[in-house]
């Protein structure tokens, strides 16, 4: 037999009171301490209105709803047709149901309805989001798994392996410094020197512009210092760039960004016909020389 438990008073009575609808007279059930009896107002009617909640003899609960027989791993509260939460009776695991119940006669999920179904459920500290394609009403369902969260980041399609797990997103600005492999900054100065970064994983992608009003006693090759991260990639990562003002061979081509691991700088470089790749240099560079592009590396951060 269910029972519904309202725990009342040591000594005194407690009264539990129900208003009825478009009337100002409430009814009550008075329930008493250990030594009286229970009370109740007998003017209470039924007047044919819909159950609004229903306790199961399984213990499971459905408001507005005759709720579905329920596995005994877990209780279930089942609200409107396919709404439904459920516990698990020995452990911490929790789900949050649409279409969706643990059936008693054999332990497998099923579709409440005809149609799609969506499981978000807790257990260890996982947060697993399935879904299931459409079927029929009481029809065995088939979860796939496309995102879980856990301490290691979000993961996809069932992929449980740490190194896959996406753990950061940031985006933000800083500013790249104008400098040569040699000389020094004399009477340096920049009219525009702007940065952003997308951070996605280990995968950082810079966007930049710098234009010069004085490219200053610098010398050597080209350099921007300052990154937002490290560069982990052994393997030269590269980008376009937009030159202006700089005066290349007039045969240059794959003009590009050019950033390698263990340096906090990145340079530009082009390539002349059937010939190694060469970086700007100062000495090509005029006053005013405007750079602008993109580039994407790797970081272990």
């Amino acid at each position: 037999m269910a029972k519904v438990k309202i725990q009342g008073n040591a000594s005194g009575t407690g009264i539990l009171t129900v208003t009825a609808p478009n009337t100002s007279t409430d009814r009550t059930i008075t329930l008493p301490d250990s030594t009286g009896t229970l009370s109740v107002d007998k003017s209470i009617t039924d007047n044919g209105n819909a159950t609004a909640m229903t306790i199961g003899a399984d213990e499971n609960i459905g408001i507005g709803v005759v709720p579905k027989a329920w596995h005994s791993s877990g209780v279930a509260l089942q609200v409107g047709a396919g709404g439904c939460v459920k516990g698990h009776t020995t452990d911490e695991r929790v789900a949050l149901l649409s279409n969706a119940y643990e059936a008693a006669s054999d332990g497998n999920w099923k579709r409440v309805l005809t149609g799609l179904a969506a499981n978000v459920n807790i257990d260890n500290g996982v947060v697993n989001f399935e879904t299931a394609v459409t079927g029929s009403a009481d029809s065995n369902i088939t979860w796939t798994n496309p995102v879980q969260i856990d301490s290691e980041g979000i993961k996809f399609n069932g992929d449980t392996a740490a190194a896959n797990a996406l753990d950061d997103y940031e985006e933000g600005s800083f500013t790249p410094v104008f400098t040569g492999s040699s000389g020094s900054a004399g009477s340096y100065d920049t009219g525009e020197h702007e940065a952003r970064y997308t951070k996605i994983g280990r995968l950082v992608t810079i966007q930049f512009k710098i234009t010069l009003t004085n490219k200053g006693s610098w010398g050597g090759e080209v350099r921007f210092t300052t990154l937002p991260f490290s560069v982990s990639d052994t393997m030269p990562a590269t980008g376009s760039v937009t030159l202006a003002y700089v005066d290349v061979p007039g045969d240059a081509s794959n003009h590009n960004v050019y950033v390698t691991s263990g340096v906090t700088y990145w340079r530009v470089q082009y390539t002349t016909d059937n010939n190694a790749t060469s970086m700007v240099l100062l000495s090509e560079t005029a006053n005013n020389a405007v750079f602008a592009g993109t580039f994407t590396y790797t970081t272990n951060a």
